[in-house]
């Protein structure tokens, strides 16, 4: 019997967004959010060398960020 696994790694961020009303606390960042700002996948972050990952760190960590909030409403009918 022939076992294939395949991993599949991906960013699990959580961040809190403040305005002046308040603050949202631990709020997951989706994994395609947390490459797009730093530029590449889990797996090319892992093999960046370490003054790199450092400077992405602190560059991510400084930046200000404008936040949209989309909300959905789901329609059910029921049959």
């Amino acid at each position: 019997m022939n076992l294939e696994t395949s991993l599949q790694m991906e960013y699990g961020t959580f961040v809190h967004l403040s305005d002046h009303t308040g603050t949202y606390s631990r709020c997951l960042l989706a994994s395609i959010a947390m490459e797009k700002l730093l530029g590449c996948n889990v797996e090319e972050f892992l093999h960046l060398p370490l003054e790199k990952r450092v400077r992405l760190k602190w560059e991510f960590c400084l930046r200000r960020f404008k936040v949209g909030l989309l909300l959905f409403y789901v329609l059910q009918y029921l049959v």
